[in-house]
């Protein structure tokens, strides 16, 4: 291969070596050039000859690269002459036409950015399905454990909201204690001697000492509970009287009463006991939890007889003693016999000292 320059642009050029001493007009500025001689072809006179005529025209230099290195490649003709630097010839073959016309087709950029989004929006869908699946599942596994937790919780405070009404309503028969000497009977005592005791519960009588005056001078103490001056009190039940864990059917009622009937401390509907009278005080029910609701202002109670049934809850239960104290009572485990000596304020002694365990 020979490298030459244009002696009128200089810009440079290569030719095979076999055409040596031809003239040939330069790609860039159409000036006549004749190709040096290589190494091993000797040198014409260019001194006696005329220059010859140039035997390749512009139209006939070709941009393409003569190629020397396959064995199997024909011989480069003259128009295979090429500049270097600008590496395009100024004519084109019909074979580069066929070569371009074959020549895979580039994809378009616009069709690899719309396949690129759509693969990265398959991704995020993906992605986000499978995050709003967990996330469907921690949540629903969060309620299933929070539920329960939650429900034990307001179980807890329930009871303990009921056993703070009952230490409450067990204090006010105390202060009743402390001011004529004896808790209240079943039944309203008379306000004067001779008169006809008032129809009303014990509930009422203490209604001054639980800072519930006011609807206690409301009460008519000539009339009944039920009597049209006193049954709009129904419905105005105090709140210590109601059973937060344990409601009843409706406002008018509550499960807090004495026991009443032989072996308890109100044999009749007039009695009433002093503590001296009771032996052990926190082995001694006040009052509890009853099976069935009465009216709250009723004088109504727990009627124990001596071979009945205990009109107390058949499972656990609140109980208030006579020292003021709340007990949970578990029932199957507390034999009946027990629960009567616990009834019967003369029985303390008798009581074993395990029975609450």
């Amino acid at each position: 291969m020979i490298v030459f320059e244009c002696p009128s642009c200089k810009a440079k050029m290569r030719a095979a070596e076999e055409y040596a001493g031809q003239t040939v007009v330069c790609p860039d500025c159409n000036a006549p050039t004749t190709i040096p001689a290589s190494a091993e072809t000797p040198v014409k006179a260019a001194a006696t000859t005329p220059p010859p005529a140039p035997v390749a025209t512009a139209e006939a230099i070709s941009a393409e690269p003569v190629v020397t290195t396959a064995a199997a490649a024909p011989p480069p003709k003259p128009d295979a002459i090429t500049t270097p630097e600008h590496g395009r010839s100024t004519m084109k073959s019909r074979d580069d036409d066929d070569d371009r016309d074959v020549r895979p087709r580039r994809r378009d950029s616009s069709d690899t950015a719309v396949a690129t989004g759509m693969s990265v929006g398959l991704i995020v869908l993906l992605v986000v399905g499978i995050g709003g699946c967990a996330l469907v599942g921690v949540g629903a596994i969060l309620v299933a454990l929070l539920v329960p937790a939650v429900q034990k919780v307001r179980e807890a405070a329930a009871r303990t909201q009921t056993m703070n009404n009952m230490k409450q309503i067990a204090l006010a028969n105390k202060s009743h204690h402390d001011v004529f000497k004896k808790f209240p009977s079943p039944q309203m005592q008379p306000m004067q001697a001779g008169m006809k005791p008032p129809d009303l519960s014990w509930r009422v009588t203490i209604l001054p000492y639980m800072e519930q005056e006011p609807m206690f001078k409301q009460f008519d103490l000539s009339t009944a509970w039920d009597h049209p001056n006193n049954s709009p009190f129904l419905n105005s039940i105090p709140l210590l009287y109601q059973h937060v864990s344990r409601p009843a059917p409706n406002n008018s009622q509550t499960t807090f009463q004495y026991f009443t009937g032989p072996g308890t401390m109100c044999p009749d509907p007039q009695a009433h006991m002093s503590l001296n009278q009771i032996i052990g005080g926190s082995k001694t029910f006040l009052f509890a939890e009853a099976q069935t609701p009465v009216p709250w202002s009723k004088p109504a109670d727990m009627a124990v007889t001596p071979n009945g049934p205990l009109p107390l809850p058949p499972d656990r239960f609140f109980a208030a003693m006579a020292d003021g104290s709340v007990r949970m009572v578990d029932r199957p485990r507390v034999s009946d016999q027990v629960l009567r000596l616990l009834i019967d304020p003369r029985a303390g002694q008798q009581l074993p000292m395990d029975w609450d365990r």
